[in-house]
């Protein structure tokens, strides 16, 4: 079969409009020229099954056909006949179709292509590549070995301070592709958190800790005027208690003065005694309430009125804590 005559079915024009599939047939096509007639039909077939184009599959056909691998040719050709009942070349196919079964029976089965050695950049996805869109230029969506760009191929692309083929954090080189360190936006398993900046004023500090939450003291000072409150209640009770006790040994000393006068008729004498002695204790207790009674119980008022705004006072403050 002559490589000219193959060569002679294939349109000059790419399928579709896509820049890479575009691309990708012009490197088809100059592989045919070059007559790498079983590479051109691999990437014929990448454009087909990036395009559906019943033409890349046609084109796929015919470059096996050049290549004489009469199997894969037929296979081809039989799909664009199956699948594509619309399509330009579907008569030419048909034809190339009872043509190769012909040949197979007389002939057998020709050269089979051999699917080339791994190329990243040649456009033919081989074993071991992901992808290949024919460069090796990292970034462009398939990275330089072949991969999908992205974080944790192992290529370090436009963006990435490093890719260490994984996406585990604190390992050298974190999820995001930065290097693993404090700050970098990545909670690594010694961090207890990282919001990607050195703010120790937010909730995460610029040593990647969580900060202690703040603890709000209640004022002791509601406290302190209860308790003050209280205990100047009790002094105050104290001292108006020990203050009256003037005032109750002069009662005492009047009713026994009575009680004296009420006897002279009986006892003059003793009357008379009991009579001097209740006098003389009413004159000290006169004297002790001048002294001392009146001013603790004027001093136990002034602590137990002191105490009542205590009270109240803090009182009113432990509740408006509360609120």
């Amino acid at each position: 079969m002559s490589a000219a005559v193959a060569l002679l079915t294939l349109a000059l024009a790419t399928p579709g409009s896509d820049g890479a599939l575009v691309a990708m047939g012009d490197a088809a096509m100059r592989a045919a020229a070059e007559q790498r007639y079983c590479d051109a039909s691999f990437i014929f077939l990448q454009v087909y099954g990036k395009s559906r184009s019943d033409l890349a599959l046609y084109r796929a056909a015919e470059t096996a056909y050049a290549a004489d691998d009469r199997q894969l040719a037929l296979r081809l050709y039989l799909s664009l006949v199956e699948n594509h009942p619309q399509a330009d070349k579907r008569a030419a196919a048909a034809d190339r179709v009872k043509e190769l079964r012909k040949l197979l029976v007389e002939g057998g089965p020709g050269h089979a292509c051999i699917l080339p050695p791994k190329a990243c950049g040649d456009w033919i996805v081989a074993p071991g590549e992901a992808c290949d869109d024919g460069n090796l230029t990292d970034g462009d969506g398939c990275d330089a070995t072949c991969v999908p760009t992205g974080c944790g191929n192992g290529t370090v692309s436009i963006g990435e301070a490093c890719d260490d083929g994984n996406l585990v954090d604190g390992d050298g080189c974190d999820s995001n592709c930065t290097a693993s360190a404090c700050g970098n936006g990545v909670k690594a398993p010694s961090e207890q958190c990282d919001d990607g900046n050195s703010d120790d004023n937010d909730t995460c500090t610029a040593s990647c800790t969580t900060p202690l939450p703040e603890v709000t003291r209640p004022s002791p000072l509601p406290w302190l005027m209860l308790g003050g409150g209280a205990l100047a209640g009790v002094v105050g009770a104290a001292s108006t208690g020990l203050g009256l006790l003037p005032l109750a040994a002069h009662e005492t000393a009047r009713t026994d003065v009575e009680a004296a006068e009420a006897g002279i008729a009986n006892n003059p004498a003793a009357a008379l005694d009991a009579a001097r002695a209740a006098q003389a204790r009413q004159g000290q207790a006169a004297s002790d309430w001048a002294a001392w009674g009146a001013p603790l119980v004027i001093a136990g008022a002034v602590a137990g009125g002191l105490g009542v705004v205590g009270l109240g006072v803090g009182g009113w403050l432990v509740l408006a804590e509360g609120e």
